[in-house]
């Protein structure tokens, strides 16, 4: 799964490169991955697909932090700690997490590329 994730993100980025526009690969939270069971209110009893994602998130922490290109975000781990409910149910963010993901993503293009294609 995660070689053809690579693979993938690697074709998606050869395409934007040869068309002209950047991409930005953005590795979300979960709640199987450093999140409190006990803070999730609707902890899945069940992972189905998602089951994987307990021993594949450690692996692509290793791979992000050791061999990724700028345009690939981890943002993983901004739930670690976390005391509050972040979930509607068993795997979509409430309303309050998805403004701090898709605020930390805007504040990433604004000071990372932004700022590297003005210079």
């Amino acid at each position: 799964v995660i070689r053809r994730y690579l693979n993938n993100t690697a074709s998606a980025a050869g395409m934007g490169h040869s068309f002209g526009f950047s991409t930005l690969f953005v590795w979300q939270p979960i709640p199987t991955y450093r999140y409190p069971q006990e803070s999730h209110l609707f902890y899945p009893n069940r992972l189905g697909c998602h089951v994987g994602s307990r021993d594949g998130y450690p692996i692509m922490k290793d791979i992000f932090e050791s061999r990724l290109p700028d345009n690939y975000l981890w943002l993983a781990d901004m739930q670690d700690g976390a005391t509050d409910n972040l979930y509607v149910d068993a795997f979509h963010y409430t309303a309050p997490m998805s403004r701090r993901i898709a605020g930390t993503v805007g504040d990433f293009v604004t000071d990372q590329w932004l700022e590297r294609d003005v210079r």
